[in-house]
């Protein structure tokens, strides 16, 4: 089958901001939004905690989903049954400020699940300090979301029940005068993902402008859209910072 020139640029080239359809899926325009288990208040309240996260993931992956499989043979060649699948974890990066509270922060995570021996004063003289927490007091979701170039959501995925599985090291060098980063290894039991334009869903600013069309306001509905948008982002954005 020849190649369709006209219709492969067209599909590259040619994006709907509304419908989310055509174009490329760039890897900034991205946001993470993690739920901070409420009792990590030592450091700062876990809202300003999660807002400081989101603000400072400077990478993150959508994960990856591998069927566990056995072999089956009864005649001929083998087949492959599928008895579950395994969610491989998700690698995040981390812009450190400058008392480096992202690290002490899913450190601190961390010791919800392994014991509190990394902040006692005597350590192994604490025996209570290597116990093992609740399942359920250290697993959190997490969101990865991404948005194209005009600021629309286009795909949301969700973690659930996760935690800082690893937490990287963190090395310094006087001969350098990088900015220190730190890679945070989230493990989690499953995801969920929620696609945004695709078939049979319809975006509620399109059908706006569909009806201000064919009553002759498009121009100011459209106007309307932007500026509540261009609202919304800009309180969303100062929140963050203040």
């Amino acid at each position: 089958m020849p190649i369709r020139l006209n219709s492969f640029t067209s599909e590259i080239l040619n994006q709907n901001s509304f419908t989310r359809e055509g174009g490329l899926a760039k890897s900034s325009h991205f946001e993470v939004l993690i739920d901070v288990p409420n009792v990590l208040t030592s450091l700062s309240p876990t809202s300003r905690a999660s807002d400081v996260l989101s603000l400072r993931c400077d990478s993150i992956s959508f994960p990856s989903r591998a069927p566990l499989t056995t072999d089956i043979k009864h005649f001929g060649p083998i087949s492959k049954r599928v008895y579950g699948y395994d969610a491989a974890p998700v690698t995040a990066t981390f812009i450190l400020s400058q008392n480096m509270f992202e690290r002490e922060l899913m450190l601190q995570w961390q010791d919800l699940s392994v014991g509190s021996a990394r902040i006692e004063e005597n350590g192994m003289g604490n025996a209570g300090a290597f116990l093992t927490g609740y399942y359920s007091d250290y697993t959190h979701p997490i969101q990865i979301i991404k948005y194209n170039e005009s600021g629309f959501e286009t795909h949301r995925t969700t973690l659930y029940e996760a935690f800082p599985q690893f937490v990287g090291e963190v090395g310094v060098d006087w001969g350098t005068d990088d900015f220190l980063k730190v890679n945070v290894t989230f493990a989690y039991r499953f995801f969920a993902d929620k696609p945004k334009g695709t078939i049979g869903e319809t975006n509620p600013a399109l059908i706006s402008l569909f009806k201000a069309a064919l009553n002759g306001n498009l121009e100011r509905e459209a106007r309307e859209i932007a500026n509540e948008e261009i609202d919304v982002r800009s309180r969303d954005f100062v929140s963050k910072i203040f």
